[in-house]
């Protein structure tokens, strides 16, 4: 049995990984998601989405979960130490996503004028201005810098996600050794990419430069030096390893 966990900092490509996770959990238990969660775990009332996974959901998920058979969890918290030893042992796989977060603060701001006009009572609703999306992406970063580094889970950059989905795609597949599943995924976001991956929004990778001008990119870049280091070194990393380079999919 495999469960699987879906990370990423907020606005970094998480959801359409999930989704992705998901269609492949799908095709390995023969069931959609919510039936599979149904038969696999009665009576209990497990999220789609849990901000910070405890121990006391964790544990029972994976001891309930059949031999042979997958199941996705979205979050945004923590690396937990059943999480980290459910990695070692093969039990748990983890898909992570990252980008530059001069990005993540204008995506945190266009979310956060999205959920005003619908109403939604999200954590970006109170985004207002640069300076408020700054500590939002400082913690969003500390938490999936944790996954994006531990042995065993899949960090995918944002560049990859918003230039390449099917990319994307076949490294999930493989890593959940699941290659079989890779066309009729494909076939699923080949089009209408706005409607069909939720949160997608532009899909655009180093929007800052067009979209914050000269004063704010010099003070997002000073606040955040940290941070863009960081992912700019885990950008390169994972771009080399797959055998691909920045030019390439821009």
């Amino acid at each position: 049995m495999t469960l699987i966990f879906a990370h990423g900092v907020a606005k970094s490509g998480s959801t359409f990984l999930f989704q992705v996770a998901r269609d492949v959990a799908a095709a390995i238990n023969g069931l959609p998601h919510n039936k599979a969660k149904s038969r696999f775990f009665p009576g209990m009332d497990v999220p789609d989405y849990v901000h910070q996974p405890a121990d006391d959901l964790i544990e029972p998920l994976v001891r309930l979960l059949p031999p042979s058979a997958a199941f996705v969890l979205k979050t945004h918290g923590r690396i937990t130490p059943l999480i980290a030893s459910g990695i070692r042992s093969g039990l748990v796989k983890a898909v992570v996503s990252f980008r530059d977060p001069r990005d993540l603060v204008i995506s945190m701001l266009d979310a956060g004028v999205s959920d005003r006009k619908k109403r939604k009572d999200r954590g970006f609703s109170p985004l207002y201005k640069v300076e408020d999306a700054l500590q939002p992406v400082r913690d969003g970063w500390e938490a999936a810098r944790e996954w994006a580094y531990f042995p065993g889970t899949l960090p995918v950059p944002y560049l990859l996600t918003a230039t390449n989905q099917d990319f994307v795609i076949d490294l999930v597949c493989k890593y959940l050794s699941a290659e079989h599943c890779y066309h009729s995924i494909r076939e699923r976001y080949a089009h209408d990419k706005e409607t069909n991956i939720r949160e997608f929004h532009k899909g655009v990778a180093d929007r800052f430069l067009e979209d914050l001008t000269p004063e704010e990119i010099a003070g997002v870049s000073n606040s955040l030096e940290r941070e863009i280091a960081e992912s700019d070194a885990l950008t390169a990393r994972w771009m080399q390893t797959y055998g691909l380079d920045r030019k390439s999919v821009v």
